[in-house]
């Protein structure tokens, strides 16, 4: 019901999804309604609409700036015991079953200085890929159809991606930061990760925190959060599978830019960026046909050398990021040295 009111409303809902895309940081509803030039009430209708139509709303968290990076890992060992184990589930932020290839597809936090390999040598594979960025979905619904895409959608994305090639700006990957966290700062953030909407004041409501340090924390925190994402949409309430593919880039590209791109088609679920690697990992529909042209399409133009796809079920384990409420930053640090010792 509410997808086909999407339909007809494409526009006018696309545009204000556009707006939020372009809001940096946690911002009030007030704020949000200044921004767009409507009033409060106007911006919680619009909110209560997208939930009923199956949108929610998270935040994309600059996890270089935490000292995080993640490591994606494609394993045919049999890893029920390892994710179940509370030393490593602590971590965890991804666990899928891969069903073409079979094995399992996993994601995990890294703190930056932690070796990647030594971790990953428990699991018995070299498919593994260490991202240090992510860039969630933001579907445009203007300058897109929602899914499934057209043969129109997948030559604008092209095109779209050759001209950031072509006007080039050298980019830097993400460094990392040893900032001072505190058990506040992570709570905040996990919560927005959810859900961007959440208020303040429930935050500290049900994290029995004072409201008005939450609130003097809120500069610090604001320095961690990118922007909104979307974490589900309407067209994926019915899925049950997603495609993983990874794309191994040709050297001296804006993986940047090309991830700011693709991450608005409707079909992406999200991009993440292996500077490491040189590489794109995508989630996306399980829209075989047309993610097969678009993928065969960026290597035919020079811009992938090479791909690989995992079709893995939907919807997997997923988890917020790997700190407790009361736990410290260096504590966590000292934890994760202790286990990969």
């Amino acid at each position: 019901m509410y997808l086909k009111y999407l339909y007809e409303h494409k526009y006018k809902y696309g545009e204000i999804l556009n707006k939020f895309f372009n809001i940096e940081g946690k911002q009030s509803i007030t704020t949000i309604a200044r921004y767009l030039g409507v009033d409060p009430s106007t911006i919680i209708k619009y909110i209560k609409l997208f939930k009923r139509m199956g949108f929610t709303f998270g935040i994309d968290i600059a996890y270089a700036r935490l000292g995080l990076r993640r490591v994606y890992i494609f394993t045919n060992k049999k890893v029920k015991l390892i994710s179940n184990r509370q030393k490593f589930q602590v971590f965890l932020k991804t666990f899928a079953r891969s069903l073409c290839p079979s094995g399992y597809f996993i994601a995990y936090y890294i703190p930056w200085d932690v070796s990647v390999e030594s971790f990953v040598e428990r699991f018995a594979t070299n498919n593994y890929w260490i991202v240090e960025e992510t860039h969630g979905s933001k579907p445009d619904l203007i300058k897109y159809n929602i899914p499934p895409q057209k043969e129109e959608d997948l030559i604008k994305v092209l095109n779209e991606v050759i001209k950031a090639c072509n006007r080039y700006k050298k980019e830097k990957p993400p460094t990392t930061s040893r900032s001072k966290l505190n058990s506040i700062d992570l709570t905040v953030i996990k919560e927005l990760e959810k859900n961007y909407f959440t208020k303040l004041t429930d935050i500290a409501r049900r994290s029995n925190i004072p409201y008005h340090r939450i609130l003097a924390r809120m500069k610090k925190i604001n320095s961690y959060i990118e922007c909104i994402r979307v974490n589900e949409t309407p067209w994926t309430r019915d899925v049950n599978q997603l495609i993983v593919a990874i794309m191994s880039m040709k050297p001296g590209l804006p993986l940047r830019s090309i991830a700011d791109i693709l991450c608005r088609l409707p079909m992406i679920g999200n991009v993440n960026i292996s500077w490491h690697s040189n590489s794109l990992i995508l989630l996306t529909l399980p829209d075989l046909k047309n993610m097969f042209i678009l993928l065969d399409n960026l290597v035919s133009v020079g811009i992938a050398k090479r791909y690989s796809t995992y079709l893995i079920e939907y919807p997997f384990k997923s988890y917020t990021l790997p700190y407790k409420v009361g736990v410290e930053y260096n504590k966590y640090q000292k934890k994760w040295n202790t286990f990969i010792v």
